[in-house]
């Protein structure tokens, strides 16, 4: 008996370990997606008073980044379905992706 409730004490501690970590990567790869996605503003900024040429450097940059926001906001909802999050319109309200700087110019 003393050995089967070893086993269980492990196996509950295990469990636990795992969800943090799940937790941390979480934690992680948001904050990942935060950081694009002010960079991207910041690019943005820096092109309403961009010389013209800097203008074509600052979008590419903001393609780049954006495209990057993009897979860092999908890798965030695949680490929430492996906790068992299923749905992901609240990811996309809270990170919203930028529009292409393109359309504008």
């Amino acid at each position: 008996m003393r050995s089967l409730e070893n086993v269980l004490k492990a196996t509950e501690s295990l469990e636990t370990e795992l969800l943090r970590e799940k937790a941390s990567g979480l934690g992680r790869t948001a904050e990942r997606l935060e950081a694009l996605l002010e960079r991207c503003a910041e690019v943005e900024r820096q092109l309403d008073t961009a010389p013209p040429a800097q203008r074509a450097r600052l979008l590419d940059e903001h393609d780049q980044t954006r495209a990057l926001a993009k897979t860092w906001r999908w890798y965030l909802c695949i680490q929430r379905e492996a906790v068992g999050l299923r749905v992901h319109a609240d990811v996309e309200a809270m990170y919203p992706l930028p529009s292409s700087l393109r359309q504008r110019t």
